[in-house]
């Protein structure tokens, strides 16, 4: 990690991924429509569903391994890295479920190596109030009933919970999109 906001990679020293957060979303059918049409140079991501800074960064590096092995399992980085945050392999079901969608009124943007440019294109495209992704995640992680969901859908047992007691909810997601290849 380098600034709030920043992640770099270690593995991969020419890249690096901004991440930034917005509430109060207004415009959310149109921002979906810019996300659609491919006009949105970020993955913008359903909040709900994203337990930490460390399954953030999880994914992004498996996407950029992927990337550089020529083996993504979709057609471009944005919609690779979304279908990298979920544990199951269905890549429409990873979409719709981590992916933003018009009703949010909420999102984390992550970008590979953006251009002042493109923080510029996503800060006019969101009309909502930009705020630190970190408040984000400590808001959602509050949320009892968020976090039953993403343990349903992580389909993480009381006992592996039980078992892992200090980072939790984290470890047992980052140990799940680990496996998720494995047969």
């Amino acid at each position: 990690m380098e600034e709030s906001g920043s992640i770099s990679f270690s593995l991969f020293p020419d890249w690096n991924m901004k991440v930034l957060g917005f509430n109060d979303i207004q415009n959310g059918p149109e921002l979906m429509g810019s996300i659609l049409g491919g006009d949105f140079p970020g993955a913008a991501l359903n909040p709900d569903m994203i337990w930490s800074n460390f399954h953030i960064q999880t994914s992004a590096n498996n996407t950029l391994a992927r990337h550089f092995r020529d083996a993504m399992k979709t057609r471009s980085m944005i919609t690779e890295f979304i279908y990298r945050l979920s544990p199951r392999r269905s890549i429409k079901q990873s979409l719709e479920t981590f992916g933003f969608n018009e009703n949010l009124k909420s999102t984390i943007v992550c970008l590979f190596n953006p251009t002042e440019d493109d923080i510029r294109q996503v800060n006019n495209l969101i009309q909502g109030n930009s705020m630190d992704y970190h408040d984000l995640l400590a808001e959602n992680n509050e949320d009892k009933g968020q976090t039953q969901r993403i343990i349903e859908f992580f389909e993480i047992s009381e006992k592996e919970l039980s078992l892992n007691e200090d980072n939790l909810l984290e470890n047992s997601i980052v140990s799940c999109l680990t496996f998720k290849e494995v047969e």
